[in-house]
């Protein structure tokens, strides 16, 4: 790809309906919330997570949702062919040189194999990288250099408990999350759900298995509003691919 792809201006919603149906249609749990649970999720980013020696926000970003159908134009662009395949946003754990947290956002089309069929793999075709600016309620694209430099600096900056640490520990590479991976399936059934106009998300906190044992990872959860003390209803996303592991290749199961 010689340059960054926007947007189409010509891009309509009946299109943008016909484009999703061509998609494979993924067995989606969406998870009704309990408060309790979401607030474990995200809570125990106070003693799981440290960044400049404070705790990481728990509402990272949000994006609107004029926005989201934006990089939905972006991503079936991406399409290298015909094959059975599902697009996707991956949602890349990022922060500024002064330490402040922030998000950076890639379009993704996935494909598989056609005699693929029971929990297939798909292999993960990346677009470029986007910053969201809320003031405007739109994605700019940006080089994969700029990219590259505010991913290292989340990387150098995040202190995490990893296990029963009794301090949190530098990142790890090739264990630590570096990214996370939505459907835009997930994201659009969770609007739909809860008449959203838009997406919140939070820092949360996921224990993944690894070695025989569970490690502690930096996990994105979404909802359609903000989580204020105990107050969080409707439903929210957590069921996304982190990579590392799953970076190149991402496992659904099918309708």
């Amino acid at each position: 790809m010689s340059e960054f792809l926007e947007p189409k201006a010509s891009e309509t919603h009946e299109n943008r309906i016909a484009l999703l149906e061509r998609e494979d249609v993924l067995d989606l749990e969406m998870s009704p919330v309990d408060a309790t649970m979401a607030n474990i999720e995200i809570d125990m980013c106070n003693s799981r997570l440290e960044m400049n020696d404070e705790h990481v926000p728990h509402l990272v970003a949000t994006v609107g949702k004029s926005a989201l159908e934006s990089m939905v134009d972006i991503a079936f662009r991406l399409k290298p062919n015909d094959q059975h395949f599902v697009i996707g946003l991956k949602f890349h754990l990022a922060a500024t040189d002064g330490g402040v947290m922030k998000l950076l956002y890639q379009p993704t089309y996935m494909t598989r194999p056609e005699s693929t069929l029971m929990e297939p793999f798909y292999r993960v075709t990346e677009g470029y990288f986007y910053s969201y600016d809320e003031s405007t309620g739109t994605f700019d694209s940006m080089s994969a250099g700029e990219a590259e430099a505010l991913k290292a600096n989340y990387q150098s900056l995040i202190r995490i408990k990893h296990r029963t640490d009794t301090v949190c520990t530098p990142f790890i590479q090739g264990v630590d999350t570096e990214s996370v991976l939505f459907p835009f399936q997930t994201i659009f059934e969770l609007m739909k759900d809860n008449d959203g106009d838009g997406i919140y998300i939070h820092n949360s906190i996921r224990e993944e298995p690894i070695g025989g044992s569970y490690i502690i990872k930096h996990c994105l959860l979404l909802s359609t509003e903000l989580l204020t003390g105990n107050s969080f209803t409707g439903k929210y996303a957590n069921r996304s691919h982190l990579c590392p592991p799953s970076c190149n290749e991402v496992q659904y199961g099918l309708v």
